[in-house]
């Protein structure tokens, strides 16, 4: 009998070890993510009208941590084009926050 309430009291304390241990939430919680995106065109040389900046917000839902970061990191980008002696730079900048 009490080598079975040692075993019992074992298995509950490795338990209870191993469910703190792994931090306040599962990497797997999928939640709502709000994306800002910032859209910045510029030219060299500076042309009127330039810098032209446009701001959106798009929310999805049902997104992991790791999910919403490769989202992030895709999202963002820069490119350069060249025209009738202009250079055209667009910068796509993107930041995340879980949407409450």
């Amino acid at each position: 009998m009490k080598k079975t309430i040692f075993i019992l009291s074992a298995v509950f304390l490795i338990g209870l070890t191993a469910s703190c241990a792994g931090g306040n939430e599962p990497d797997n919680v999928k939640y709502t993510w709000a994306f800002g995106i910032t859209k910045v065109i510029t030219t060299e040389p500076l042309m009127e009208g330039y810098p032209i900046t446009t701001d959106t917000t798009v929310v999805q839902d049902n997104l992991t941590e790791e999910e919403a970061e490769i989202i992030r990191q895709t999202m963002g980008s820069t490119t350069t084009e060249t025209e009738d002696g202009y250079k055209k730079i667009t910068t796509i900048t993107v930041t995340k926050a879980i949407q409450e």
